[in-house]
């Protein structure tokens, strides 16, 4: 009986009727959400700014995915990676460098990983036998929204103080010694 009842409700709101006329069942219309507001910065606000810091800056490389920059400063080049981007506002950025020489070596990473909180590294094996290994080094940041690129001005610094302090240490850079006096 229940199910007779159920099966001319839907008939009533599917089918003609005399006194109700055709009723036509519609689904409602998807709703889509509006699309989130990009939150970060700007890429070109980010270059201009380390332009300002007396870096010297490529044009942005890769695609829209995926765009980074070469930076030039300190002796050193090192890539700024931009993340979490939409229409070219980043929600986050990575520093990165890589160092090849004969005295990287994964010990020396994992030496640097356990005294060194802020950058972190990785090995990366030659690709032949006997070929120089590789460092790799990051720092990630998270853009904060509305703090403008003065909150990059810390997380620069980090960056500047102990990337030559890896390059040191991975055998890059050599430590300048002592001058030895000479006999007179």
């Amino acid at each position: 009986m229940k199910i007779a009842m159920a099966l001319a409700a839907l008939a009533l709101t599917t089918n003609a009727s005399p006194t109700l006329g055709k009723t036509a069942v519609q689904a409602p219309a998807p709703q889509t959400a509006p699309a989130p507001a990009a939150t970060g910065l700007p890429i070109t606000t980010v270059t201009q700014w380390l332009t300002a810091q007396g870096l010297t800056v490529s044009a942005v490389e890769g695609d829209a995915n995926a765009p980074r920059v070469r930076v030039n400063g300190d002796d050193l080049t090192w890539t700024l990676n931009f993340n979490g981007c939409q229409n070219q506002i980043c929600g986050d950025l990575q520093f990165g460098a890589g160092f090849r020489n004969p005295t990287v070596t994964e010990a020396k990473v994992n030496e640097w990983n356990t005294r060194n909180r802020f950058l972190k590294s990785f090995y990366v094996a030659p690709i032949q036998a006997g070929g120089e290994g590789t460092g790799m080094v990051q720092y990630d940041v998270i853009i904060l929204p509305a703090q403008g690129v003065d909150q990059l001005s810390t997380h620069l610094a980090v960056w500047r103080s102990l990337l030559p302090a890896y390059a040191t240490h991975i055998g890059y850079f050599v430590p300048e010694q002592p001058e030895t006096p000479q006999a007179q």
